[in-house]
């Protein structure tokens, strides 16, 4: 519309400010990937330091790209989900593609996660399949 005189865009459609014609009502979607931002085609890339969700549409649905969370979840800031069960994460994961399997295959003397095994510090050593660092003694 012009001046004070606007209507809305029909159901399921939107607009930027200033939109003066019906015409230019488009749909109310986005396919913008993670870390961007707008409508259809039209995505801009989020602030430095900052991601989106996927099919963010505004530059507030944008968010500082860091995660708080604890070992066994997922998520950015506090926003913290838990890993499914029988899978886990390293803290400050970020997604729900980055838990693992909660299990070891490292050999004695070894801990980790699958076969990403780390030697237990000198002078000490673990049973098989230890995950974590003071699974050594």
């Amino acid at each position: 519309g012009y001046g004070n005189n606007c209507t809305d865009c029909f159901e399921g459609l939107t607009s930027f400010s200033k939109t003066k014609k019906e015409d230019e009502c488009f749909p109310d979607i986005s396919d913008c990937k993670e870390g961007h931002y707008g409508y259809s085609d039209n995505c801009k890339k989020c602030p430095q330091h900052k991601t989106s969700f996927p099919r963010a549409k505004k530059e507030s649905n944008c968010f500082k790209n860091v995660s708080n969370c604890k070992e066994g979840q997922y998520g950015y800031g506090n926003n913290c989900t838990d890993c499914s069960e029988g899978f886990t994460s390293f803290n400050n994961t970020k997604k729900q593609a980055e838990c693992f399997l909660d299990r070891s295959n490292c050999k004695e003397g070894y801990y980790g996660y699958s076969d990403n095994c780390t030697k237990c510090s000198k002078g000490k050593t673990s049973f098989p399949r230890g995950k974590k660092e003071s699974d050594c003694f």
